[in-house]
C-alpha cells in the first residue's frame, strides 16, 4: 500500500493504518451494542422467569379457594385394611363408624362333569339367563376350551368361562357370573340349552328340600325328668316355666347358604296361684280352778303359755331368660338362640342357619327352652326351607353360591349385592374384603396431609418469587450491581418493587372470618416471616415459614374459618370475594395476563428493544465489513489518491 507525500505536510500518510483505525473504531461500537443487547436479553430472561414463577404462585393460590380448595378434601382410614377399606370424597362428613363384615358378596360358580378334552362338539346356540340379563352364545362347534372362549367373548361381560384339566385326557368347564349378589344365578333358558348343558353335567333336575316341622304331641319329649311341662293345642306348643322339650326332625339339616329356620313365638305371664286363707288358731284355754292370792281366792281359765308364730314364706326372685330355642343333634345342643323382643302377640323370627352353626355340622332336632319362672312361651308355624332352591334345574356341582354382602354399620344390619358399597355412608365407598370376627373402625376425617401440602406449596411458590425479586434487585453499597448483570438486573425497577410490596401486604393483612379477630391473620395459624428467635437475616428477606403442627391444630379447631381465611364469600352471593388466595390470584392476573399483563408488556417491550438493538448491530457490522474490505479494492485507493492530489 503506498505512502503519500502531501505538500505542506511534514509527515507521510499511511492509508492502511487509517483504514485499520476506522475498522477498529466501528468494531468497538459493535461490541458496545452487543453488550447492551446482552443486558436486554438478561432483562427479558428475568421478566420471563418472574412471569413463570408468578404463574406458579397464581396456580397455587387458585388451588386454595373455590371448588378446587383442599379444605373440603376427606380421607377414610380403616383400622384393618385386610377386612374393609374405604375411600371418601369431599361431601363426606367427619365421623367414626364401626363395621363388622358378616358375609362377603360372591358370584355363582358352577362346574361340569369331566369332559373329554379332544371331543368335538356340534354347533349349538345357547340361551342363558344370568340374573335378570339374557345371554346368547352362538357356538360354531369345537372342543370344550373353544366353547369356553365363545361363552366369555359373547356374554357381554356377564359370564366368565374357563377350562381346567383334571386328568391328562379330561377337562372341567367352569362358568362364573361376573356380577355378585344373591340374584346372579345361571339358568338355561330353552330346551336346546338345557339338553346341551345337562349333557356336560353342568345342570340337573332340581331336588326339593323338605323337612317335617309340624308340632305334634308324639314328636315331643320332655328333657326334665318327672315333669311334662308342655301341651300342644291346635299346632301350638305351650311351654311351661322352667321346662325343656325336644322335637326330633325327620332328616338331617345341612348348614349351608340358603337354609333358613322360620318360627313364630309369643309369651304370656303365668297365672299366679290363689292364696287360701289360713284358719286362725286360737290358743286352747283350760280351766285353772281357783287361785288364792293374799287370802283372796280368784277363779278363772289357765294363763296363755304359748302362741305359735307363723313362719314367713321365702320367695325366690323371678328368673328371666331369653334363650328360647336351640339346635341340636345326637351329640347334644349345638347352639342356643337368644330372642329378646318376644311379646304377647306372635311374631315370626327368621334365622340363617349358616349364621348360627359352623358349616361342617348338621342338626336333626330343635330344643324348646323356657328357663323363665313367670312366663309361658308359645311356639307355632315352624318352617325349615332352602331359600336358594330352584325350580326345574339346579347346578350339578355348585362350587360357589351367589350371595349378597351382609355387614353391620354401628350395629345396623345392611345387605348389598356388591362388596363395593357407596350408598350407606354419605361420600364414602366401602370395600368389603373378608368376614370379620370383631368390629373394624373406619375413621372419616379431613385430609390434613393434602390440606397442609396445598398450604406448603403456596408458601414455597411465594418464597420463590420473593427470593427471585431479592436476587434481581440486589445492589452493593457502592451502588453497583451485585454479582454483575445477572444478579441485580432489575435493580431500581419500580414495577418489580411495587409487586413485592403488594405481595407482602396480602400475606400480612387481616381478613374476615367467622371467628373475627381470633382468626384473621396467617400468623395466627402458624404462617409468618419467622418464628420466635429467628435471625434478622431470615426475617428481612420477606420469605414465609409454616409451623405445620400449629396449623393442623388450628385447622382441627376452626376448619371453616381457616377455609375463609384463604377464600371467603362475604356477601352470600355464592362467589368468593375475599381472602389470601383470592387476593393473590386477582392481583397476579394484572401482572401476567397474556394480553394486558404488566409483566407481559415488559417482556414484549424487551423483545422490541432487542430487535432494535439487533438491527443496529447488523448495520454497524455491515459498515465495518465495507471499510475492512475496501482496502482490497484498487479503485478505492485511486479515488483516495485523487482526493489527496486535489488537496
Amino acid at each position: 500500500m503506498p505512502i503519500y507525500n502531501l505538500p505542506g505536510v511534514s509527515s507521510n500518510i499511511d492509508v492502511k493504518a487509517i483504514v485499520d483505525k476506522l475498522v477498529e473504531l466501528e468494531s468497538k461500537k459493535v461490541a458496545r451494542f452487543e453488550e447492551e443487547k446482552e443486558i436486554l436479553d438478561k432483562k427479558k430472561s428475568a421478566w420471563s422467569n418472574l412471569s413463570n414463577k408468578l404463574s406458579d404462585l397464581q396456580e397455587a393460590s387458585k388451588q386454595l379457594y373455590g371448588f378446587r380448595s383442599p379444605f373440603e378434601e376427606k380421607i377414610a382410614q380403616s383400622s384393618d385394611e385386610s377386612i374393609v377399606s374405604a375411600e371418601a370424597v369431599r361431601v363426606a362428613e367427619p365421623q367414626k363408624v364401626k363395621i363388622k363384615v358378616l358375609q362377603i358378596a360372591s358370584s355363582e360358580r358352577v362346574l361340569s362333569n369331566p369332559i373329554d378334552s379332544k371331543k368335538i362338539f356340534a354347533p349349538v346356540k345357547l340361551r342363558l339367563m344370568v340374573g335378570e340379563d339374557e345371554v346368547d352364545v352362538n357356538f360354531t362347534g369345537g372342543r370344550v376350551d373353544e366353547l369356553a372362549e365363545a361363552i366369555t367373548e359373547q356374554s357381554d361381560g356377564l359370564l366368565k368361562a374357563k377350562t381346567m384339566k383334571n386328568t391328562r385326557d379330561t377337562s372341567l368347564l367352569i362358568l362364573e357370573t361376573v356380577k355378585t349378589g344373591k340374584d346372579q344365578h345361571i339358568t338355561p333358558k330353552d330346551d336346546e340349552t338345557i339338553s346341551f348343558l345337562s349333557e356336560l353335567g353342568l345342570f340337573e333336575k332340581a331336588k326339593v328340600f323338605q323337612v317335617d316341622t309340624s308340632i305334634e304331641q308324639e314328636k315331643l319329649t320332655s328333657l326334665i325328668q318327672g315333669k311334662v311341662g308342655y301341651e300342644v293345642i291346635d299346632g301350638t306348643l305351650r311351654l311351661s316355666p322352667e321346662s325343656k322339650v325336644e322335637m326330633r326332625l325327620d332328616k338331617d339339616v345341612p348348614v349351608r347358604e340358603g337354609i333358613v329356620l322360620r318360627i313364630k313365638i309369643a309369651a304370656e305371664l303365668k297365672e299366679k296361684e290363689k292364696e287360701v286363707p289360713k284358719e286362725v288358731k286360737w290358743p286352747e284355754l283350760k280351766p285353772a280352778g281357783k287361785v288364792k292370792i293374799r287370802d283372796i281366792e280368784v277363779y278363772g281359765e289357765s294363763p296363755v303359755s304359748k302362741i305359735e308364730r307363723e313362719v314367713p314364706k321365702v320367695e325366690k326372685p323371678p328368673v328371666e331368660d331369653f334363650h328360647l330355642i336351640a339346635l341340636a343333634n345326637e351329640r347334644g345342643i349345638l347352639k342356643e338362640i337368644e330372642i329378646k323382643d318376644v311379646g304377647a302377640e306372635f311374631k315370626e323370627y327368621v334365622f340363617n342357619v349358616k349364621d348360627i352353626l359352623p358349616p361342617d355340622v348338621k342338626f336333626d332336632r330343635i330344643i324348646f327352652l323356657n328357663r323363665n319362672t313367670e312366663k309361658i312361651i308359645k311356639y307355632s308355624d315352624i318352617v325349615i326351607e332352602d331359600t336358594m332352591a330352584r325350580e326345574g334345574l339346579q347346578p350339578t356341582h355348585l362350587v360357589q353360591s351367589a350371595q349378597d354382602a351382609e355387614f353391620l354399620v354401628d350395629g345396623v344390619k345392611i345387605t348389598r349385592p356388591s362388596n363395593q358399597i357407596d350408598d350407606v355412608i354419605k361420600g364414602v365407598t366401602l370395600n368389603l374384603k373378608k368376614v370379620s370376627e370383631s368390629e373394624v373402625e373406619v375413621n372419616i376425617d379431613r385430609d390434613y396431609e393434602k390440606i397442609t401440602n396445598g398450604i406448603i406449596t403456596l408458601i414455597e411458590k411465594y418464597n420463590e418469587v420473593i427470593k427471585f425479586i431479592n436476587e434481581k434487585t440486589k445492589i452493593v453499597s457502592t451502588g453497583e450491581l451485585e454479582g454483575g448483570i445477572e444478579a441485580g438486573i432489575l435493580a431500581g425497577d419500580i414495577t418489580i418493587m411495587g409487586l413485592k410490596n403488594k405481595l407482602q401486604n396480602i400475606m400480612m393483612n387481616p381478613y374476615p372470618t367467622d371467628e373475627g379477630k381470633r382468626l384473621s391473620l396467617l400468623a395466627q395459624i402458624g404462617i409468618s416471616m419467622g418464628s420466635t428467635g429467628s435471625a434478622w437475616s431470615d426475617i428481612k428477606g420477606g420469605t414465609l415459614q409454616i409451623d405445620e403442627d400449629k396449623f393442623i391444630e388450628a385447622f382441627r379447631n376452626y376448619p371453616e374459618s381457616i377455609k375463609q381465611l384463604f377464600g371467603n364469600d362475604t356477601n352470600n352471593d355464592m362467589i368468593i370475594d375475599e381472602g389470601v388466595a383470592y387476593r393473590l390470584d386477582n392481583i397476579l392476573k394484572g401482572y401476567i395476563d397474556k394480553r394486558e399483563g404488566i409483566i407481559t408488556y415488559r417482556i414484549k417491550n424487551s423483545e422490541n428493544e432487542i430487535k432494535e438493538q439487533e438491527k443496529k448491530i447488523e448495520t454497524l457490522k455491515k459498515i465495518t465489513e465495507e471499510i475492512y474490505n475496501s482496502h482490497k479494492n484498487s479503485d478505492y485507493y485511486k479515488n483516495f489518491n485523487s482526493y489527496l492530489l486535489d488537496l
